[in-house]
């Protein structure tokens, strides 16, 4: 292998492995979402089953990065890093659910 065979290696890192599963999740939650729209079941999924499944999702992803990637830190700009510890799986979570339900909002308004 080349050097540049070994930097598109990526596959076999954690790293890569955690977003990947989590962007297969997500969409598969969301495709659930649409297709009981499309059948005319419901309003899809209520806002409180959506955030429910975001969580668990993020709670396995925020725990994984916290003890298997050792991720127990945040950047701050102008500041540095801040050792938050095990608050980072909450922080985690915070973000997350936070991102997925303005994405769910702004698809609301095309």
């Amino acid at each position: 292998p080349t050097a540049l065979t070994e930097k598109l290696n990526f596959l076999s890192r954690n790293q890569t492995w955690v977003p990947v599963a989590t962007l297969f999740i997500a969409s598969l939650v969301g495709l659930w979402d649409d297709w009981l729209v499309i059948a005319g079941r419901r309003d899809g999924l209520s806002f409180w089953k959506r955030l429910l499944l975001v969580l668990l999702l993020g709670t396995a992803v925020g725990w994984w990065f916290f003890s298997k990637l050792e991720m127990s830190s945040i950047f701050i700009p102008f500041l540095g890093d801040i050792e938050i510890g095990y608050l980072f799986i909450p922080f985690f979570l915070l973000v997350l659910a936070g991102l997925s339900q303005a994405a769910w909002w702004t698809g609301l308004m095309v």
